[in-house]
């Protein structure tokens, strides 16, 4: 038994429709962006520019 149905000779599953095999790349590619280390980056230029800035000031 599947769902509501109970499989007996007068419910039964029939093959389904016959599709053609299709030869295509089915391979799938995954691009992972990592955006924690932009963000380090990104504050430690922060912190560069600030030094920068603190220096000039004196």
């Amino acid at each position: 038994m599947l769902g509501d149905i109970e499989y007996n000779k007068e419910e039964y599953l029939n093959l389904g429709a016959d599709y053609p095999l299709i030869e295509q790349n089915l391979k799938t590619e995954i691009n992972i962006i990592n955006l924690k280390e932009n963000e380090e980056e990104k504050f430690e230029q922060q912190d560069d520019i600030q030094d920068e800035e603190e220096e000039t000031r004196r």
